[in-house]
């Protein structure tokens, strides 16, 4: 388990109002030592002003391998 601690570089999201056409790829982990972002935080919260009645979020995980030539 990987614990996040707070850095004023990281940047945080929050996708209002995404709609079940709207896909969200998160990267997760990458074994490159390149200088790009070898993995990722993901968190969640309850948002306060969401109506009693509204629809909750469904979601699809999925985990893959990905290699390449490189």
């Amino acid at each position: 388990m990987i614990a996040g601690r707070y850095n004023k570089s990281h940047r945080w999201y929050y996708l209002k109002e995404q709609t079940p056409s709207e896909i969200t790829l998160i990267k997760c982990f990458d074994s490159r030592t390149d200088g790009c972002a070898r993995l990722s935080l993901h968190s969640a919260f309850h948002e306060t002003g969401c109506p009693p009645d509204a629809p909750q979020r469904q979601s699809i995980e999925v985990h893959a391998i990905v290699l390449d030539e490189e």
